[in-house]
């Protein structure tokens, strides 16, 4: 689904459920406006505002991921395009 934010400044969290992030894979588009896009999984694009784009981690769901752009940032690159994934702590095996 794409939804397109407002040319105000936006805040938008993906919700939850018990079992892990709700719904399906969207498309966030950030419009003018310093906009909040907080994600489990999906895709976000900034816009011409100072755009800040989180990526957050359900426990036990690491494989979830947010892709992210910045095409209409006028300090951003036309190409710039990004894939981010939480990091994952090990813990020291126990002898």
């Amino acid at each position: 689904m794409e939804i397109n934010l407002t040319e105000q400044a936006d805040v938008v969290e993906q919700t939850t459920t018990v079992q892990g992030p709700s719904g399906d894979w969207n498309n966030y588009y950030g419009k003018g406006g310093n906009d909040t896009i907080r994600l489990y999984f999906g895709a976000a694009f900034g816009g011409p505002g100072a755009d800040t784009i989180e990526h957050l981690v359900f426990p036990g769901q690491l494989w979830n991921q947010v892709q992210i752009g910045y095409w209409d940032s006028p300090r951003a690159s036309w190409w710039t395009w990004a894939v981010v994934m939480p990091t994952m702590a090990l813990e020291p095996a126990t002898p």
